[in-house]
């Protein structure tokens, strides 16, 4: 028996509906605002975003334009698509990053990213340099970093963790953090970081 496109209508009306409510959101717009923006009533808006009315091109139209992004915008997650990545063992994107005394070897093992979040993996090796000053950061997100070989203390705020091989730390990027000081003459580590954009 053939289908009748119901289900698909259902699903392509939820994932609209998903896209104005994160894009009001995300504009810091109440349903009312965005009504007497656009000039669509808060109940059908609520309709709309809540997949419970299918909106015109019209409709949506409109409320693009008072959320000031293209209506292409509304229709990001509608296909049936995900991105994938697969990294065989040692082959992942190699970079390096020097700074004085201090040598960062990366290797890129993943890299998504939306219009709300970028999520990236990456395996790094500290060599000691001369000086020991390594980098430190700060950011948004949150942060998880594994020792797999060496010994290091790591600086989180005003706390020092000694970490080894096998241990692990995460805490929030927002804080001042990095390697306070290697205690063999290399450290290789994963990194996760999670952030909004």
């Amino acid at each position: 028996m053939l289908g009748t496109g119901t289900d698909e209508a259902g699903n392509l009306d939820v994932s609209l509906g998903q896209a104005v409510k994160r894009y009001r959101k995300k504009n810091g717009l109440t349903l009312a605002q965005l009504s007497r923006i656009s000039g669509i009533s808060s109940a059908m808006i609520s309709r709309i975003e809540n997949g419970q009315s299918s909106a015109s091109l019209s409709s949506l139209n409109q409320l693009a334009k008072a959320m000031s992004i293209p209506i292409i915008s509304l229709f990001e997650r509608t296909l049936n698509s995900t991105d994938i990545n697969v990294v065989r063992a040692d082959k992942g994107l190699h970079t390096v990053r020097i700074t004085p005394g201090d040598t960062h070897a990366y290797s890129i093992l993943a890299q998504h990213s939306d219009e709300d979040l970028n999520f990236s993996v990456a395996f790094v090796t500290l060599k000691k340099g001369e000086n020991r000053k390594h980098p430190v950061y700060n950011g948004e997100g949150f942060v998880f970093v594994r020792i797999h070989e060496g010994r290091a203390k790591y600086r989180c705020g005003e706390n020092l963790f000694e970490l080894g091989e096998g241990d692990s730390i995460s805490f929030d990027a927002r804080i001042t953090n990095g390697f306070d000081d290697l205690l063999t003459d290399r450290v290789s580590f994963l990194s996760v970081v999670a952030k909004k954009l």
